[in-house]
């Protein structure tokens, strides 16, 4: 079988498995050159892929580019790191898919690309592709979903400086992966390159990776042309060959060289296309040979058996296949390969004896990332059976997903893959047993369900999960608190609830194989379906995912409880009842017929109801009812709710009073009302405020009118006030007889008279005055303003409240008498008695009084000046000087003669009593028997 034809099979599936297949295959894609950037080994490069396809992409097809498995690509490629670009368009593709065990990446095209038009594919340094460790030619293989055989293109990485050999080509045989194979050579040197063999001239062949050079290197079975090599080296890929001796190739010249099959060069297992390249110690630039095609064989009748299939489970595998009728298996050095999926999990340690290869166990057993490598014990020749059993105590255990998976068969000789599929099936627990702690319908139960996990069912602490799945009908919360719930006696750490069903994440590890105990409390608030019957729940977990169905439980019928009620409805309104409302309970049960009834007011504890109406006391209350057959099958408590208020509101009218006259055709009513009620002034609704206080205004049309005020409380309870009123808005007559205006007072109290209306109210001043049954009325005032015109204000107002105002205007003259005697130091100025610094004397037949005193008593202000003996004293507009011992005096800038000098006597100074009587204006009277003098000011 050729290789091309596997390679172009191996698409083909890939284009299957990802949607992509296309209609009709027209012809190979053609690749017109690779370039990489920067070209340096090892380092992540920008790839460039140049190619005409001889058939067009349709949008959403694909394009697939192997590269080398030299290089090294990431797990993912982000779309956004590559390019398409032609003619058309230039765009990144809609996906990019990375088969990195293949070394392909598959790429969405987002539009169509014509036929033979020109197209790059870009791969950005972004994407990270790495370039291989060592110098070579290497090649990217490259296919269309609509031309499906692989291309090869090759391309070199890696320094290249110096002149390089011409038409370097090379034929393999045979082609066979894994055969031993002569090599033969064939190129021209440059004219510069001529080998000169005395001069150790020599040809470095880089062969493919992967193939394999002899541990003997016997050089007389390479042909230098034609004549055998003296002289040999091999490192790693490559193999120096020295020029014989005797040899010299002249510039230009055609060179060939044969590696026999004897020489034993074996080629690379993995088939493809590759390619050799060559220099010269002259012509040191690397030159690439033409692609040559890699083939292998294939194992044949090959068959799979695993036992168990149950996920996660440790398994047997038995893989049974016929070598091909030209290839065998050497002891201790050929192995034969199995590559498992990625999903199944495999040992870290290698266990000996754990495989057997025809019933004899292998001692060397490798594993390199999912493919197990066994070396063979025994020789297995051409056309033979083989079966490989690895045992369950190897380790390998099945994916931990349920469907469809394969594994690869290969071995050194046959070096073709085979897949041979398998089918994990479910692990699945155990049957669940489920004990509620209530039976009764719609009623809040605990819930323990019991069962078993299987043999994949080991559930991880904090990461796996139990999903418990209720009957329909089962009344399930939003929210379930993790104390809610405990795995094997331990709270979980996490709950979840979706519809029905509850999901748990486990707090401890449960092994494979183990009890699991789920308790979900009471405080879960899961309900029991409101309908009997008999029910089963479903269980699965996150690592068997199978739901199993419970053992079947019974949820029994209740009682059902109907109420009635007296009134049937709230006759008040906001849903108040303002009767008493009566409640009768009855109940009928399938199995019971006197069920217990049950009832109870807010929190208040169960009474058991006795088939008397129950009454609803005062306020807003929540009614309990439920009912309990003799099987202590409870019925779900139900509610109802009352409000009642029967108590009418109570309601103050503060103003007006009832009979009250007013002097305003707008009244304002205002009273207080319970707290939440409304009120009604003649129909009109009221402002309450948050104290029940209210007002409001209305008008009074009739000299006599009636006010009716209604509260309603919110239950509709009503009270109500009828209040009679007059209207008075004449205001009440007022004369005032005296004193007349303008009137001079020279004294005080005043007596102010005059008259009004019966019952009328009278102030002066805002001083009360008495009013008499006639409507005469008077008023004593004490005080009046010191200003030439002082107003007397009177206000009479009546019963209604209508106001009368008169004023009168009256100057007052205030008058200070003053009363002195001789040889006496007291004196009285009006009523009041005060001491003198001095008293008053007779001296030269004249009579003297102290200045100061006087003068201050009649308002006036005086200074003294202790330097010039000078009294200064000024009174209202007036000022006089006078000096002690000087008979005259200065009075308003004017000197005037007195009839004897001032004098000082124990510090105060004494003037004549004529000074007083004549420049301070007031009277003087001499009462010669008392020895009395009176001052009067002013002088009336």
């Amino acid at each position: 079988m050729k290789r091309v034809l596997i390679l172009t099979l191996i698409i083909t599936m890939l284009f299957s498995i990802f949607g992509i297949f296309p209609k009709t295959a027209f012809g190979d894609v053609e690749i017109t050159g690779v370039e990489v950037n920067p070209n340096e080994l090892d380092k992540p490069a920008q790839f460039k892929i140049f190619f005409n396809p001889h058939a067009s992409i349709n949008a959403n097809g694909t394009i697939g580019i192997q590269f080398p498995t030299e290089c090294v690509i990431p797990d993912a490629i982000p779309a956004n790191y590559v390019n398409i670009s032609h003619y058309t368009y230039s765009q990144s593709p809609i996906n990019v898919q990375v088969i990195k065990s293949q070394n392909l990446v598959v790429l969405t095209v987002p539009s169509v690309i014509l036929a033979y038009e020109p197209t790059v594919v870009t791969f950005y340094l972004a994407a990270n592709i790495i370039t291989p460790q060592l110098p070579s030619s290497y090649t990217i293989n490259m296919w269309t979903s609509s031309e499906l055989t692989p291309v090869p293109y090759p391309f070199m990485v890696g320094s290249s400086s110096g002149n390089k050999v011409s038409s370097l080509q090379v034929m393999v045989f045979p082609l066979d992966g894994g055969a031993i194979a002569e090599y033969s050579l064939l190129f021209n040197v440059t004219q510069e390159g001529a080998l000169i063999g005395q001069n150790n001239d020599y040809v470095d062949v880089y062969f493919p990776k992967r193939t394999t050079f002899p541990t003997k290197i016997d050089p007389s079975k390479v042909l230098f042309k034609y004549n055998q090599c003296e002289r040999i080296e091999v490192d790693k890929q490559r193999v120096r060959v020295y020029v014989p001796f005797s040899f010299f190739i002249a510039p230009g010249a055609q060179c060939n060289i044969q590696f026999l099959n004897e020489f034993g060069i074996k080629n690379t297992l993995i088939p493809g296309y590759y390619s050799v390249q060559v220099a010269t110690s002259k012509d040191t630039g690397i030159a690439v040979s033409n692609p040559f095609l890699i083939v292998g064989s294939q194992v044949s009748s090959a068959t799979l058996s695993v036992d168990p299939l149950n996920q996660l489970s440790p398994a047997k595998y038995t893989i049974k296949f016929r070598t091909s009728q030209t290839k065998k298996l050497t002891a201790s050095l050929d192995q034969i390969f199995v590559e498992f999926p990625k999903e199944a999990i495999l040992p870290s340690n290698i266990i000996p004896g754990a495989i057997l290869v025809n019933n004899t166990p292998c001692l060397s057993v490798s594993l390199n990332s999912q493919t197990l490598q066994i070396t063979t014990p025994i020789n297995i020749y051409e056309n033979s059976d083989v079966t490989v059993e690895i045992s369950t105590s190897f380790g390998i255990k099945n994916p931990s997903s349920t469907g469809d998976y394969s594994i690869k068969i290969y071995t050194m000789t046959d070096s073709t893959p085979v897949s041979l599929s398998f089918t994990v099936t479910s692990s699945t627990i155990s049957k669940p047993e489920v004990v509620l702690s209530s039976t009764s319908a719609g009623q809040v139960s605990k819930y323990t369900v019991t069962f078993t996990t299987g043999t994949s069912g080991e559930l991880l602490a904090g990461i796996n999960k139990i999903n418990i799945i209720f009957p329909i009908g089962t009344t399930m919360p939003s929210l379930i608190q993790t104390s809610s719930i405990t795995v094997n006696n331990i709270p979980t750490t996490s709950v979840e609830v979706n519809g029905t069903t509850v999901t748990i994440t486990v707090p401890i590890t449960i092994p494979a194989n183990s009890s699991v105990t789920v308790v979900i409390s009471e405080s879960a608030n899961i309900k029991n379906p409101v309908q009997g019957g008999s029910y089963k729940l479903f269980v699965n977990t996150s690592k068997e995912q199978s739901s199993i169905q419970s053992s079947p439980y019974a949820i029994n019928p209740t009682p059902i409880t109907t109420t009635s009620v007296s009134p049937s409805g709230p006759d008040g309104i906001n849903g108040f009842y303002i009767t008493q409302p009566k409640i009768m309970l009855s109940s009928v049960s399938a199995i019971d017929p006197n069920p217990t009834i049950y009832y109870y007011f807010d929190n208040n504890a169960p009474t058991i109801f006795a088939g008397t109406q129950i009454s609803v006391p005062e306020g807003v209350h929540t009614f309990y009812y439920y009912a309990r057959d003799n099987q202590g099958h409870q019925e779900k408590t139900s509610s109802m709710q009352f409000k009642v208020d029967t108590i009418t509101p109570q309601l103050t009218v503060t103003s007006p009073q009832d009979n009250a006259v007013l002097n305003s055709k707008t009244a304002s009513v205002s009273g207080v009302v319970d707290v939440g009620s409304t009120v009604k002034v003649n129909g009109v609704i009221a402002t309450i405020d948050s104290t029940g206080k209210f007002t409001i205004d209305i008008v009074i049309s009739q000299a006599s009118e009636v006010i009716i005020v209604v509260a309603t409380d919110l239950a509709g309870n009503s009270t109500s006030t009828t209040l009679k009123v007059s209207l008075d808005i004449i205001p009440p007559p007022l004369e005032i007889t005296s004193p007349v205006p303008f009137q001079e007072i020279h004294s005080l109290p005043l007596f102010v008279q005059g008259k009004t209306e019966k019952d009328a109210l009278v102030t002066v001043n805002g001083i009360s005055a008495t009013v008499n049954l006639d409507g005469s009325f008077s008023c004593i005032l004490n005080s009046l303003s010191d200003s030439d015109i002082s107003l007397i204000e009177v206000i009479a107002k009546d019963t209604a409240g209508n106001i009368t105002k008169r004023t009168v205007n009256v100057k007052y003259v205030r008058t200070t008498i003053i009363k002195l005697q001789i040889g006496n130091k007291n004196a009285i100025v009006n009523t009041s008695t005060l001491a003198l610094p001095v008293a008053p004397v007779i001296k030269d037949s004249r009579t003297f009084v102290p200045l100061r005193f006087v003068s201050e008593a009649f308002g006036a202000e005086v200074t003294w000046d202790g330097i010039f003996k000078i009294v200064g004293i000024k009174l209202g507009e007036n000022e006089i000087r006078l000096q002690i011992g000087k008979n005259y005096a200065v009075y308003n800038g004017k000197q005037v003669m007195l009839d004897a000098a001032p004098y000082i006597q124990s510090g105060s100074t004494l003037v004549p009593i004529r000074f007083v009587s004549e420049l301070l204006g007031a009277n003087v009277v001499w009462d010669g028997t008392t020895k009395t003098v009176t001052i009067v000011y002013p002088k009336q």
